[in-house]
């Protein structure tokens, strides 16, 4: 089963494993990769050429998980430190194609993609409950 918002929680079984692959990186897809890979997950963020989304257009964002006041150039840093830690990366490619519903799914990068496989297979996950009741 699958849920989205900007998260997709995905399983990885080819060489390149990783544990949650965010597609977008506005501030719901960076907050998610901040949470998912401060929890331990190996989160992969999937911004395209422009990380941040809004932002980089939005200077100043409020209440941030728990900073008063602060910018977007100033938690763009904060989430790649976070995710690194935690072995994942923000990936500035495109994905080429996903092919969903099908198990596994497939994250397809265009060939010139340095920081991935061309093709990397998943299979759905159980959903992850970060905060449990």
């Amino acid at each position: 089963m699958f849920f989205f918002s900007s998260l997709l929680a995905l399983s990885a079984i080819s060489a390149s494993i990783i544990d949650v692959a965010i597609i977008g990186s506005g501030c719901s897809g960076l907050s998610a990769a901040y949470v998912t890979s401060e929890f331990g997950y190996k989160t992969h963020v999937f911004s395209g050429p422009h990380k941040g989304g809004d932002l980089n257009v939005n200077t100043i964002v409020g209440n941030w998980m728990g900073i008063e006041t602060t910018t977007g150039n100033e938690i763009i840093p904060i989430i790649e430190e976070s995710v690194a830690d935690n072995e994942g990366k923000l990936c500035a490619q495109k994905l080429h194609r996903l092919t969903l519903p099908k198990a596994p799914c497939n994250l397809l990068t265009p060939k010139e993609t340095p920081t991935l496989p061309e093709k990397l297979s998943l299979q759905p996950a159980q959903k992850i409950n970060l905060f449990p009741l």
